[in-house]
C-alpha cells in the first residue's frame, strides 16, 4: 500500500501555545489529504456468511457484554481468556460467561474466533501483501496452523479458500 508523499501537504507550523482553530484546520487539510484508499478503509465489508451475520454492537446487550465486546475489539491479537478479561473488567468469569450465554445464544470462545475471524477475513481481502503466516500472528493466533483450523470450523473453508472465492467480489 502507498502511503502519502506528506512532504507534498502543505501545512502551517503550529507553534505553542496551540491555538486550537489553527490546529484543527491543519489537522482537516492533513486528512483531506489522504489517498482515497484510506478513506475507502472505513466501508470495508464482508461477505455475507450466517458466521458474519452475528452482531458484535447490538445496544441492547447488556453494559458488561458492550465492555467485553470492546475489550476484545482493542485486543483480539493478544492471548486473552475469559478470565483474563474478565479481571481486567472486575466481573465474575462465570457472571460474564451467563451473559454471553443469554444474550447471544453462543460461548466466548465463539466471540472470540468472530473476532479475530472478521479481522483476518479483512487482512485476506484487502491486504494481499499479507501472508496467511503473517495473518493468523496478527490476529491472535500462535501458529498458523490453529487459524486453519477455526476458518475450517467456523466458515467450513480455509484462509486460502476464502480468499481466492471473495477477493474478487471486493
Amino acid at each position: 500500500m502507498n502511503c502519502p508523499d506528506l512532504a507534498k501537504v502543505q501545512l502551517a507550523p503550529i507553534c505553542k501555545p496551540v491555538d486550537k482553530d489553527a490546529l484543527l484546520a491543519a489537522v482537516r487539510r492533513a486528512y483531506s489529504s489522504l489517498p482515497e484508499v484510506y478513506h475507502k478503509k472505513q466501508q470495508r465489508t464482508l461477505p455475507e456468511l450466517p458466521f458474519f451475520s452475528i452482531s458484535l454492537s447490538d445496544p441492547a446487550y447488556p453494559g458488561s457484554l458492550k465492555k467485553l465486546l470492546a475489550y476484545l475489539a482493542n485486543n483480539y491479537m493478544k492471548e486473552v481468556s475469559l478470565q483474563s478479561i474478565s479481571q481486567e473488567l472486575m466481573l465474575n468469569p462465570n457472571y460474564l460467561s451467563s451473559v454471553i450465554s443469554k444474550s447471544t445464544g453462543k460461548n466466548f470462545t465463539f466471540l472470540l474466533d468472530n473476532v479475530r475471524i472478521r479481522k483476518a477475513a479483512e487482512f485476506l481481502l484487502y491486504e494481499p501483501d499479507l501472508s496467511i503466516s503473517e495473518i493468523s500472528y496478527l490476529v491472535g493466533y500462535n501458529h498458523e496452523r490453529r487459524l486453519y483450523q477455526v476458518f475450517q470450523k467456523r466458515l467450513n473453508c480455509t484462509p486460502g479458500d476464502f480468499k481466492k472465492s471473495y477477493a474478487s467480489e471486493n
